[in-house]
């Protein structure tokens, strides 16, 4: 054998020494290789980034542990605080409606919690981290729930579609009681604590009613009660014959002989509305209306204004001397919504961080910075992120319009962006700074998709509730468009040298920048996006009955529905051209396909609002989604996990001989 200088290695000792120490060096690199961590993809992860926000509609702290908080939130589901409301996270595993009406805390167990929606009840034993429905509440609305205090195991749900029951195992089963009551709708319910077998219910239109015999029989309440809208109630702590109740808008009302007669109680309040009553251990007895929050001392004549906000709709108080004051409040387009909380004198309230249930219509990525993205939310408000989405701020506390419908910068002109909504175009030269109205000849109708022209100059589409509208002067002057549809327009694309609308009654096209358009193929509609794929090469149509495909330019539409849900309502479209991916954003949930449409697959998880109304590729490749009142949602992989590796060995046959080790 020749070494590599040309001598033979059998018969020089160095050689042969060296030869082995390369193959040993060489046998060493490979099982190191093999021992190397090998990086492994992650699975793709929903991340809820905010903005902070959310009309909460009621919460409940644990009666006995200070530090746990349930806050439901409209169309948002129910988010928890275990730390007493300074932060907030979703705790929706479960819950099959989102919009929560009530919520109650077990007395003696704080993971013990029930839930109320306008389809039924729902239950969780693990402190929120899944729920599961009441089969015996089932399609009931549910307006309040309440625990006994005395008797954990007894449990009290009101519905003002005409509903009342009562549950002996902690909520897990129900049965009606109540006829009389249940049929005047009742709304809201409190329990006498010194008393438990006494309860007081208020309803629609038919005043107070009570009960003590544990809801097996009701009388009316009503003598001197001046409004029988009653839509609250609490009971002195202290006194528990003295009740308030709120009405609609009739004011307050007090009685200090059990209900059995009423005085108008509404000395220093601004307005007749009251939405919430809670009391604390004082005790001093709190109200909320649309005007602000209130507090009188037992005892007392006259309510003063405390520190707050407005449209508050829930109060309660956690547990301890005087305990935590809970608030929730938000009403669009007027509020946006969130829950604070306030210790001792009530002067300085808190606002917690982590509940994200804004209701996000509309997202923008500016084509010349892709890292800076616009939001809008049902209530007018304008976020904006510098960082693909990784944080949101506010640009206006209240936008151009009450009502926004969509966002589109301008492909070709730097900075600029429109603004569809219930007034018509808003349009903006700085990147959504400030705004200027644009909708001069448009109809006195919601103005829903706004489309600025790929490729022109000034050319922009608007899509009414009487068909497609066009301005060639950016927005200047509108000028109604021929052969469109005549009814809503939901949706407009572009894709090359063609535009697409998405109306009340099916898809139409135009190949002349938007001036005339013709009906393309017979899909039924409403058609409420559009995407002219690039990576697919087909045109795609998203309805509430799912995805729909045009091979031929949109003369024939058939269905896409591989892998997708049968029961699908598409309100987005978009795709990913660094992956091929035709993405779409539904109730419930976003999926993409990687084959033109013929399949399709769930996209990542964690997310916890599937509502998914709007979505936007920013920099990066990095997808965001608005969800219907859950803020917006940015997928991110985190860090790869590793994998030692292993050393592929051959097996041993059982007759061979195995190999000795060389002695030392």
């Amino acid at each position: 054998m020749k070494s590599e200088d040309g001598s033979d290695s059998r018969c020089d000792p160095y050689a042969r020494e060296a030869l082995r120490t390369t193959r040993l060096s060489t046998l060493l690199a490979a099982v190191m290789a093999a021992l190397v961590p090998a990086a492994v993809p992650a699975a793709k992860i929903w991340k809820s980034v905010g903005p902070d926000g959310g009309v909460v509609d009621c919460i409940a702290p644990s009666p006995s542990d200070a530090t746990v908080v349930y806050a439901g939130i409209a169309n948002g589901g129910i988010y928890l605080s275990a730390d007493g409301g300074a932060t907030w996270s979703s705790a929706n595993t479960g819950l099959a409606n989102l919009d929560v009406r009530s919520l109650a805390v077990s007395p003696s167990d704080p993971q013990r919690v029930l839930a109320g929606t306008p389809t039924g009840g729902f239950l969780s034993v693990d402190g929120g981290s899944s729920w599961s429905a009441i089969a015996t509440l089932s399609g009931s609305a549910i307006g309040d729930i309440v625990f006994d205090p005395a008797s954990p195991q007894i449990a009290y749900a009101t519905g003002s579609e005409g509903m009342l029951a009562k549950s002996t195992d902690g909520g897990a089963t129900w049965t009606a009681i109540g006829a009389n009551v249940a049929s005047k709708k009742p709304l809201t319910l409190i329990i006498d604590r010194s008393h438990s077998a006494t309860i007081y219910i208020g309803t629609l239109d038919d005043g107070v009613y009570k009960s003590t015999d544990g809801g097996a029989s009701f009388t009316a309440q009503n003598s001197g009660l001046g409004n029988l809208h009653v839509s609250a109630l609490v009971m002195d702590p202290t006194a528990t014959s003295t009740v308030y109740a709120g009405t609609v808008d009739g004011g307050a009302f007090k009685s200090t002989d059990g209900g059995a007669s009423w005085s108008s109680f509404s000395f220093g309040l601004v307005g007749t509305d009251v939405a919430a009553l809670a009391a604390d251990s004082f005790p001093t007895i709190y109200l909320a209306n649309r005007s602000g929050m209130y507090a009188i001392a037992g005892g007392g004549l006259i309510w003063t204004p405390i520190a707050g906000t407005t449209f508050v709709n829930a109060l309660a108080v956690g547990p301890g001397s005087p305990g935590r004051l809970f608030a929730g409040f938000g009403h669009l387009p007027d509020s946006g919504g969130n829950a604070f909380y306030s210790d001792g004198d009530r002067s300085q309230p808190r606002f917690g961080t982590g509940i994200h249930g804004v209701p996000i219509v509309a997202l923008a990525v500016n084509p010349f910075a892709p890292s800076r993205v616009l939001a809008i939310s049902s209530g007018g408000t304008t976020y904006v992120s510098e960082d693909a989405g990784g944080s949101w701020g506010q640009v206006q506390l209240v936008g151009p319009e009450a009502l926004p419908v969509s966002l589109a910068f301008d492909p070709d002109e730097q900075d600029v962006v429109y603004e569809g909504g219930a007034t018509g175009v808003h349009k903006s030269n700085n990147g959504g700074q400030t705004w200027t109205f644009a909708g001069s000849g448009l109809p006195d109708a919601a103005v829903r998709p706004v489309l600025p022209v790929p490729a022109t100059t000034g050319v922009v589409l608007a899509g009414t509730a009487i068909g497609v509208y066009r301005a060639t002067d950016g927005g200047a002057s509108w000028q109604a468009t021929n052969g469109g549809p005549a009814g809503i327009v939901w949706s407009l694309a572009a894709g090359p040298g063609r535009l697409w609308a998405g109306a009340d009654d099916g898809v139409y096209k135009s190949s002349d920048q938007g001036a005339t358009w013709t009906r393309s193929g017979n899909l039924s509609g409403p058609v409420r996006a559009v995407l002219d794929s690039s990576v697919a090469s087909r045109v795609f149509a998203g309805t509430d009955t799912g995805v729909f495909v045009s091979s031929d330019g949109g003369a024939t539409w058939t269905p896409a529905s591989g892998g997708l849900p049968s029961v699908l309502a598409v309100h987005a479209l978009t795709e990913d051209t660094a992956t091929a991916a035709v993405i779409v954003g539904a109730f419930p949930g976003v999926y993409e396909s990687l084959d033109h449409g013929s399949s399709w697959s769930s996209v990542g998880s964690g997310l916890t609002n599937p509502y998914v109304q709007t979505l936007a590729l920013a920099s990066g490749g990095v997808l965001l989604g608005g969800s219907q009142a859950g803020s917006i949602f940015r997928l991110a992989a985190p860090p790869p996990t590793v994998e030692r590796g292993v050393v592929d060995r051959p097996p041993v046959p059982q007759n061979a001989r195995r190999p000795i080790s060389p002695r030392p």
